[in-house]
């Protein structure tokens, strides 16, 4: 089946143009080479069936959907990208496995803590899809990489979750 395109403009253009959007969460995405950050508000503001998947949605959509896309933060990040992490835990406690979304910083191949940035400093940088990184019994030296691919659901719930932890107001903004 063709995935789901999510374009920088906002819109998700569906290989079968007539399906509800809520029906379509299972679906595979691709991200456009001109999808940002701000275009991640931007889709949700376009279409509000989306926004309702999760309450903090509502107040970030009024908040930074329209607001205009800057140049990244000095010695920032240059690209934000969205992935997936697999954990395998064997100790201490019982063994089990984690699975977890990222949205990470980067600069080049260099990883740049993005928690103290405020959102509207990030919105005119590239976000993109990741690939899959797996950990095993928490060896980051042989952490592994795999191509994978993201449902639309994945992708909302897991930006969600990670806005949930860096939605800092611009006044308290530590770097400043």
């Amino acid at each position: 089946m063709d995935p789901l395109a999510l374009t920088g403009h906002g819109t998700i253009i569906r290989p079968e143009p007539g399906k509800e959007l809520l029906a379509c969460l299972g679906m595979t995405i691709e991200l456009s080479e001109d999808f940002t950050f701000g275009a991640f508000f931007r889709t949700l503001s376009e279409n509000p069936e989306l926004v309702r998947l999760n309450e903090l949605f509502g107040p970030l959509v009024a908040e930074h959907a329209g607001s205009r896309e800057g140049p990244a933060p000095d010695g920032g990040p240059e690209r934000l990208e969205f992935f997936k992490s697999v954990e395998l835990i064997g100790y201490p406690g019982r063994p089990r496995v984690e699975i977890y979304p990222q949205l990470a910083g980067f600069r080049g191949a260099e990883r740049v803590d993005i928690r103290f940035e405020h959102v509207d400093s990030l919105l005119g940088l590239p976000l993109g899809l990741g690939k899959l990184s797996h950990v095993v019994f928490g060896d980051r030296f042989t952490e592994m990489s795999f191509e994978t691919s993201y449902t639309l659901f994945e992708f909302l719930d897991g930006m969600a979750w990670e806005l949930g932890f860096m939605n800092a107001p611009a006044a308290c903004a530590m770097r400043r």
